[in-house]
């Protein structure tokens, strides 16, 4: 039975007491970092309190369950910013802090380039005080991208927002064929062109044009217009032309917004790290895609330098890697 389970089954009582710490670093050994979990969140720079108990390691990396003698201690910390620090540490290392719920069991890891975006650190700060359950790291090697941790229900919601943020960039920008930025008009010779721009989740896209790419398809040709799509990391740009009148253009823009949207609110993206395995136990894991996807049939996968995307419904989708996983023998977990 996993920590979680434990955790579910315990009542009420110690989930009110409950709060799960993100980021705890990989410095010394399970046990002593135990204790100076414990010594942190009895201290009064955290704001906490007695500790009754402390779950780590976790089925999540860098992830402990820390359970208070008393609720109102664990209401206390997840209010404030908490900064792991000890003389045996060469640096302190910052905590995510929020209240145990039993959706913890649908962790989930993003990579998201957020280059689009001009000021990167004030929407780091924004998105941090919406998302209390999210952990967000800027990569130290990619210039604009942001790793995001944390329940899959609020990852789930972050890309709803995100994308909201990048239509809503996009459409300050001017426009000088027409007031409306995400829509332009040109003269052409056989009449009048216009473009609507819809910002989409690239890992969204990316799965209707692998599974449901009939439905995209009979979408544009009713209207009879034509999609051009760029991604730029997490996020992809369509562009829809037509030289229909510009009720149909609008209509087949929702239309595509509803597909999305359907799709976006059941799918999941896991991530199957491979990027410390060798050309055999790549191949290894490749074929072991292949051969799931056999099964689960509403699951596609993306293999990319660092690891192998795995994109379907929620259920699909973790039995697709559990496949896997069982296949290499977990060569990559």
């Amino acid at each position: 039975m996993s920590d979680v389970s434990v955790m579910s089954s315990e009542g009420s009582s110690d989930r009110c007491r409950t709060v799960v710490v993100a980021g705890v670093p990989d410095v010394m050994s399970s046990e002593r970092m135990s204790d100076k979990l414990t010594i942190h969140f009895q201290s009064t720079r955290s704001q906490g309190g007695d500790v009754k108990e402390v779950q780590y390691p976790t089925h999540l990396k860098g992830v402990a369950f820390i359970t208070f003698e008393d609720w109102q201690d664990a209401d206390r910390v997840v209010g404030f910013n908490q900064m792991l620090k000890d003389k045996e540490f060469d640096e302190e290392f910052p905590l995510t802090v929020y209240k145990f719920t039993p959706e913890v069991t649908f962790y989930a890891y993003a990579d998201m380039d957020l280059s689009l975006f001009p000021d990167l650190s004030t929407l780091i700060a924004s998105m941090r005080s919406t998302y209390k359950s999210v952990r967000f790291e800027p990569s130290l090697t990619k210039v604009g991208f942001v790793t995001a941790e944390g329940p899959f229900s609020a990852l789930r919601e972050l890309r709803k927002d995100l994308l909201s943020r990048a239509q809503s960039l996009r459409d300050m920008q001017p426009s000088p064929d027409k007031a409306g930025p995400s829509r332009s008009v040109v003269e052409r010779n056989n009449g009048t062109e216009e473009t609507v721009l819809l910002w989409l989740d690239t890992h969204v896209y990316t799965y209707i044009q692998m599974l449901d790419k009939k439905e995209w398809d009979k979408c544009v040709g009713r209207y009879n217009v034509t999609a051009q799509a760029v991604s730029t990391g997490d996020l992809t740009q369509v562009e829809l032309h037509g030289t229909c009148d510009s009720s149909a253009l609008t209509a087949a823009q929702r239309e595509l917004e509803m597909l999305v949207a359907e799709r976006q609110d059941v799918l999941r993206t896991h991530r199957i790290d491979c990027s410390s395995s060798d050309p055999s136990v790549r191949k290894q894991i490749l074929q072991a895609c292949e051969s799931a996807q056999d099964t689960y049939r509403d699951v596609c996968y993306i293999p990319t330098s660092a690891c192998i995307e795995v994109i379907g419904p929620s259920l699909s989708s973790h039995l697709f890697c559990e496949s896997v996983k069982k296949a290499t023998d977990g060569s990559w977990v």
